[in-house]
């Protein structure tokens, strides 16, 4: 059995995004009690969804304004 070394910048992508999504499911936690408490019907993983959904809108707007 043959084991591939991974290269260091590799690693360090991946961790690198590790923490990023540490961080916005962090993000999430926080926000939800504010959330559920002017929607009480939306469930965590709702709120999730769409607190991820925004992200990635304003991830795509930064990108559109870079070019």
């Amino acid at each position: 059995m043959h084991q591939q070394v991974q290269p260091p910048e590799f690693l360090f992508q991946c961790n690198q995004r590790a923490e990023e999504e540490l961080l916005t499911f962090q993000l999430a936690v926080a926000s939800y009690p504010d959330r559920a408490s002017k929607e009480p019907d939306v469930s965590f993983r709702q709120h999730l969804r769409s607190f991820l959904a925004t992200i990635r809108e304003g991830r795509d707007n930064c990108s559109s304004l870079r070019r």
